[in-house]
């Protein structure tokens, strides 16, 4: 018993390890594609969706982990501007550690089975996307401004912004979690269509980043008929990707989202 017991808790101090690690890279990864100024905020922040994850598989004990990986990944772009910087880093990664605590507790507060009707998209969007991050938008927000980051009269802009793209990342992550945990094997006949729409979506992308920016829309069709001949996991995967590759290439002034203004283009994303 005790040596389970120790394997156990070694499974679980590795397991969030990796977790964090995975937070990290995809902090990076996410200023690295999809900045605006300050370089850590992004138009999707889908680190949010992993500490939502990390919450579920580990509860509290996800919340330092978490924290300590934003910390190391905002204090590149936050060390400098600010009286204290240390003290705003900090709070900017209890913030992101927070989303994570407060979306796992509303999500089986109110969804315990997860994501398993249409109509459970509506509360799953407002208790797990909206109101966590709106509450922890507002401290980052708060944080920033109060840092010196960004203008006070843009307070109210990025606190949107902020909002939007930690809900994305909560539900293009989670959606992904969801289908994987509920299907580990996949058959050949879905395999067929997976990979032909992985091509097909492909191709529409690069088509709407070049000579037919409307050729985007098209994906979504592409998705429907998918819907029909392969299950959560595999449409998660290659409609969460099709989306990151949207809103990185909108971040870089890219495809038919792109307007003369920051805030029109974000926007146009919603």
């Amino acid at each position: 018993m005790l040596r389970q017991m120790w394997g156990q808790k070694n499974s679980d101090v590795a397991g969030l390890a990796v977790a964090g690690l995975v937070y990290f890279a995809l902090a990076r990864f996410g200023m690295a594609l999809f900045a605006l100024q300050p370089s850590n905020i992004t138009l999707i922040w889908l680190p949010s969706g992993i500490a939502l994850v990390m919450y579920l598989q580990w509860g509290y004990r996800s919340l330092p982990v978490v924290a300590l990986a934003s910390f190391t990944a905002n204090y590149p772009g936050l060390h400098d501007g600010a009286h204290a910087p240390l003290l705003h880093v900090a709070i900017n990664g209890l913030a992101d550690g927070s989303v994570g605590l407060i979306s796992g507790y509303l999500l089986r507060r109110f969804l315990p089975n997860g994501l398993t009707r249409t109509n459970d998209l509506l509360p799953f969007g407002f208790w797990v996307c909206i109101v966590p991050t709106a509450f922890t938008s507002l401290i980052l927000s708060f944080n920033l401004a109060q840092g010196g980051y960004i203008p006070w009269h843009k307070a109210g802009d990025f606190l949107l912004t902020l909002m939007l793209g930690d809900s994305l990342g909560i539900l293009l992550v989670y959606q992904i979690y969801q289908g994987w945990r509920e299907e580990m094997t996949l058959r050949w006949h879905e395999k067929y269509w997976l990979a032909g729409t992985s091509l097909g979506v492909l191709l529409l992308l690069l088509l709407g980043f070049t000579l037919l920016p409307g050729a985007i829309f098209f994906i979504l069709p592409l998705l429907l008929i998918l819907s029909f001949n392969a299950g959560l996991a595999g449409i998660a995967t290659i409609s969460s990707l099709a989306m990151v590759c949207i809103i990185a290439a909108t971040a870089h002034n890219v495809g038919p989202f792109v307007a003369a203004d920051v805030m029109e283009s974000n926007f146009r994303l919603m």
